[in-house]
């Protein structure tokens, strides 16, 4: 074996402090260029962010991926996520195993696992729940106004000087209300939901739809505004799902349930959870 004196162009005392160095270096993110972590607090190892992204004030779990052009700010981002390019987070808990696309605006919302969100959206004041399946560019909670006031304009009952001015002197609407989705929510692409909505597990919003007003558990609404076309399951039924929680359970359980999950016998399902309870 050839030692490394004998090697021509490579200094012995360079090579192993190379050596060394690499050895006690402290590992870290794997960041794209011009990415910057400000004031941040736990950002695991194994987590890569890409290039010319911002995060203050965060912290980020293991196996989390974020893309370019990222801005994320006061997040904190569980386990194994998923978020995409050319977006902005700021003042969001998000969970395990969730997907965000590119094109993202985010700001004071939660979102609990097993859930994506297509690209494009919009979100602002939302709780999201578990299994949520989201169609691209969702706008959700974006600030209402007055309609029975003398105007509509934001400059005589917000501080918030959406115009770089404000006539009055203390906030007189409440413009931005909370969204609840529920758990296992389907919505469509291109879908607007009002501030102060609450949608029940297990509804389905049809594309397009605009909603104005609170969607029941496992209804299936559209239009403009959104109605209520029919319901995915009988009252019986509707009410057993909601008893149960399946949602809340855990991988193992889920994953030996997946089999009953994807068939269409509703009975099935319920008996199959009784055999196992």
């Amino acid at each position: 074996m050839v030692g490394i004196a004998a090697i021509p162009g490579i200094n012995p005392m360079r090579f192993l402090y190379m050596r060394v160095r690499a050895f006690f270096r402290t590992k870290g993110p794997t960041l794209g260029k011009q990415t910057r972590l400000i004031d941040c607090g736990c950002v695991a190892d194994n987590c890569q962010i890409g290039e010319c992204s911002n995060l203050q004030a965060s912290s980020i779990g293991e196996f989390v991926r974020i893309g370019r052009n990222s801005r994320i700010r006061r997040s904190h981002i569980d386990d194994n996520v998923y978020i995409g390019n050319d977006g902005a987070l700021e003042h969001n808990r998000i969970k395990c195993y969730v997907s965000i696309a590119d094109r993202y605006s985010i700001v004071n919302t939660s979102i609990d696992s097993y859930t994506y969100i297509s690209y494009g959206a919009r979100i602002v004041e939302a709780s999201i729940g578990r299994f949520c399946s989201i169609g691209p560019n969702i706008i959700v909670g974006h600030g209402d106004h007055p309609t029975d006031y003398m105007s509509t304009s934001p400059v005589f009952f917000s501080l918030m000087k959406q115009c770089g001015i404000t006539f009055c002197k203390e906030q007189a609407f409440s413009e931005v209300k909370p969204v609840i989705i529920g758990h296992d929510v389907w919505i469509g692409a291109n879908v607007f939901i009002r501030g102060g909505i609450r949608i029940g597990n297990g509804a389905i919003i049809g594309a397009g739809a605009v909603v104005t007003k609170d969607v029941p558990a496992y209804a299936i609404v559209g239009g403009v505004p959104a109605k209520i076309i029919r319901y995915r399951f009988n009252e019986e039924a509707i009410e057993q799902l909601q008893k149960m929680e399946w949602w809340h359970w855990d991988e193992v359980t889920l994953r030996n349930a997946q089999d009953v999950m994807a068939q269409t016998d509703i009975n099935r399902f319920l008996q199959w959870v009784n055999d196992n309870a």
